[in-house]
């Protein structure tokens, strides 16, 4: 079958001839910039430009035969390569054309990348229970790769929303759990079961639902984790210019109404345990453009007396 990867100046996606008859397809790519989106309009609908970008030997550049080894014979799926890195991943959506099923698979070769595709396989083996997680089916190790396969999250991307009663319903939910879990960040303040990575971009809404996926950092951390990280992450990525006072001042309510749930007044000692966490994970990764803010506001809540109750 013929492959087109996208986009042409990066070759991360593959999608398979036809792709666009299959809406499991032409929605695995998620534009969140404006450039983004009319790259993706143009490379979409227009065939010439597709077949600039046409990949003939994909077994070459990918290893299809491994992914093939835990989907139907009749499968046709379209993979993203994911960022280059350490914890560089692919992912693998699949449509089985006989039986109409749909899969997910994460495939992980280096060692950090397996030991996260790992913890999400035994993290979502745990949530079987709750309604806005993925299905995990299988989960395999070889001498060299991870994988694991689960059922497919649809529905639109959640972008910029602000936090509703829904999304603060989902975290306090998540507090609830008992996880058995290799991912600790133990502290002398409270802990409870968080995402880990609770930003927008990892969820989707079909017909008003909420669904949570990318589990890989799944674990124990101090109250508030996943609320700050939907708040103050969100901010540096997609408006990097903004001022932590500002950020803290626009969501202080949100904040303190949240901890009151979880009987907690003082809210501002998490926090600071939150930035000290990110900005040890994020310069492990030396990911400079979240290093700095989180410096910045690990800097600013301790040097700077700020009423947080």
């Amino acid at each position: 079958m013929k492959y087109y990867y996208f986009n042409p100046f990066n070759r991360q996606y593959y999608f398979p001839e036809g792709f666009k008859q299959q809406p499991l397809f032409a929605s695995f790519y998620h534009p969140y910039t404006f450039a983004g989106s009319l790259l993706w309009f143009v490379w979409k609908n227009m065939k010439i430009v597709r077949q600039l970008c046409r990949e003939d030997s994909i077994d070459t550049v990918l290893p299809i035969k491994r992914f093939k080894k835990y989907l139907p014979y009749s499968a046709i799926f379209a993979i993203n390569k994911g960022t280059i890195g350490v914890e560089q991943k692919i992912s693998i959506i699949a449509y089985d054309s006989i039986s109409g099923e749909e899969f997910f698979m994460k495939y992980a070769e280096s060692e950090i990348a397996r030991k996260n595709v790992d913890n999400e396989g035994k993290v979502l083996a745990q949530l079987n229970h709750l309604n806005f997680v993925p299905k995990l089916y299988l989960q395999a190790s070889e001498n060299d790769y991870t994988i694991i396969k689960t059922s497919i999250v649809k529905g639109n991307p959640l972008g910029k929303q602000k936090i509703d009663e829904q999304i603060l319903g989902v975290l306090i939910e998540l507090s609830k759990q008992h996880l058995n879990t290799d991912r600790i960040f133990a502290t002398k303040r409270k802990s409870c079961f968080a995402h880990g990575d609770f930003c927008p971009w990892n969820m989707m809404l079909d017909s008003g639902k909420l669904y949570i996926y990318d589990w890989e950092m799944a674990g124990v951390y101090p109250l508030g984790y996943d609320l700050f990280t939907y708040i103050f992450q969100t901010s540096f990525l997609l408006s990097p210019t903004i001022k932590i006072e500002e950020i803290i001042k626009k969501n202080k309510e949100l904040i303190t109404n949240f901890f009151k749930l979880l009987e907690i007044n003082d809210w501002g000692n998490y926090l600071l345990e939150f930035s000290d966490i990110k900005l040890k994970i994020e310069s492990s990764k030396n990911n400079n453009r979240l290093v700095r803010p989180y410096y910045q506001l690990k800097i600013f809540l301790s040097n700077k007396s700020v009423a947080f109750n």
